[in-house]
């Protein structure tokens, strides 16, 4: 093991201090925006966006997830009416006025 856990910070430091004088005589390059490439990114047929219906390879698969996830939603919906009646049932008992006999 020896001394490499103590000595690479310093090494990483130098490194990095080297570096920054290296460059600092050079000019920054412009770098264009995502607005700007965008439309330069779809013109040569690269993926400009991270949905899965914009890659064709993964049309098909995201189709698939669309239509499970409108699956689940449908059945969540139907499970989701049948808790509904009986609270509904309870909350109309509870909203109901007790007789003067069980009070």
């Amino acid at each position: 093991m020896g001394l490499k856990p103590v000595v690479t910070p310093f090494f990483v430091a130098l490194k990095a201090c080297i570096a920054k004088k290296h460059n600092d005589g050079l000019e920054t390059q412009d770098v264009a925006t995502f607005k700007v490439e965008r439309p330069i990114m779809e013109k040569a047929g690269q993926l400009a966006s991270y949905s899965l219906a914009a890659n064709p390879r993964y049309r098909k698969a995201n189709a698939a997830l669309e239509a499970n996830a409108a699956l689940e939603l449908v059945a969540a919906q139907a499970r989701l009416s049948e808790v509904q009646p009986s609270d509904d049932k309870a909350s109309s008992a509870e909203a109901q006025p007790k007789s003067a006999e069980e009070v």
